[in-house]
């Protein structure tokens, strides 16, 4: 929101209204983890535009309660924020391509579809991709129902080299900026997302970014902002485990960690916190495809690890994996129950066999009773 003094006409206005056209394309197309906004109006000189009202609390706010994603949750965190990510970068095209603006031919063999080579589709992609430029993890919020993860505020994001603010293509939240960002004549790109991804992948892990911003070690905030460029440019991050065992030991103070993450994934994270771009994946659609594909390789050649108790409780699959024996003897005994109830029911027809029976010759009797009893009077007459 923001104040406007001139009505529907006033500069500030328009463009807001600029903004949030993008926003209308971004976050009401294809995609459900990425927040749906509405049209922007005018309401008592402010300039508002109306979104989806989201039940929970921001990832910040979560990690403070929880201290780390269970591994499970980041394998569901890096999907569904990644798979956004994705979609922004890559697979917006397909829902914002123009045929006539974008001289696309039609498929000779189907009309309802277009024809497009690789060539193509990268001219497409660099036109509607989307870059989000301000990924931290007050902008994406969990969903308190059903866990889920969705992406906010696309404020200062960039399509086809044109931000969204022509004064915000180096902005962002200094403990998520990528190295390049800090240059005011670096081109920023889709790897600049992946790099700012890099960093929350590695916090959910982690329960900390990298390189954390901390104003009372310095003598100014200047001072404080510069060390975390510093660090951002040449430091490498401390290995994900002995954070993951501290965040770990705080949640769980009478419990000993074992390591519970696979190496290929911090291998991923390290490639997307690269301080060359080029050394990074090119974009999220890269970064989930290659995610996807150990996934599979890790379900289809490795045995389940080991889980907490808290990760066997949040997934029913690891769930049934360690209490399978518990389950088969369950089962065992309510088969033997079954038969019990199986031959308790044959035994209870059998008694209402019997007692209708009994109840036949109850009535034979007296009714054989009745006739004795009329006879008896009758001879007495």
């Amino acid at each position: 929101m923001s104040s406007v003094k001139g009505g529907e006409e006033d500069k500030a206005f328009q463009a807001f209204v600029q903004e949030c056209g993008m926003l209308l394309k971004i976050g009401n197309g294809g995609n459900n983890h990425i927040v749906r906004i509405y049209q922007p109006h005018l309401y008592d000189q402010d300039a508002v535009v109306e979104m989806d009202y989201i039940e929970g609390c921001t990832l910040t706010e979560y990690l403070q309660q929880e201290k780390f994603l269970p591994i499970e949750e980041v394998y569901r965190f890096i999907r569904e924020i990644g798979g956004a990510l994705a979609y922004c970068h890559v697979d917006i095209y397909r829902f914002l391509m123009d045929r006539k603006e974008d001289h696309l031919m039609p498929d000779p063999e189907d009309g309802s579809k277009v024809m497009i080579d690789e060539e193509k589709k990268k001219e497409l992609i660099h036109k509607y991709g989307i870059i989000h430029n301000d990924l931290h993890s007050s902008n994406i919020m969990r969903r308190s129902y059903d866990g889920s993860y969705i992406l906010l505020d696309f404020g200062i994001s960039i399509q086809g080299d044109v931000a969204v603010k022509k004064s915000s293509r180096g902005e962002g939240d200094p403990e998520y900026k990528a190295p390049e960002k800090w240059d005011d004549e670096s081109l920023i790109t889709a790897q600049s997302d992946v790099y700012s991804f890099g960093v929350l992948m590695y916090e959910a892990l982690a329960g900390s970014v990298p390189f954390a911003y901390s104003r009372e070690d310095f003598s100014s905030e200047m001072s404080a902002i510069n060390h975390i460029y510093e660090q951002h440019k040449l430091a490498t991050p401390d290995p994900i485990e002995g954070r993951r065992a501290a965040a770990w030991a705080l949640r769980y103070p009478d419990q000993q960690y074992k390591r519970d993450f696979p190496a290929w994934l911090e291998r991923m994270i390290l490639k997307c916190l690269s301080k060359n771009p080029a050394e990074r994946y090119a974009n999220a659609r890269e970064l989930i495809d290659d995610f996807e594909e150990h996934l599979k390789k890790e379900s289809a050649s490795a045995p389940a690890p080991a889980a907490t108790d808290t990760e066997t409780s949040l997934n029913p699959v690891l769930f049934r994996a360690r209490f399978q024996g518990e389950i088969d003897r369950l089962k065992g005994q309510n088969a033997t129950l079954e038969s019990e109830n199986a031959a308790l029911r044959e035994e209870l027809t059998k008694v209402r066999s019997e007692a209708d029976d009994l109840r036949e010759e109850v009535a034979l009797l007296g009714s054989n009773y009745s006739h004795a009893k009329s006879f008896i009077l009758n001879n007495k007459k």
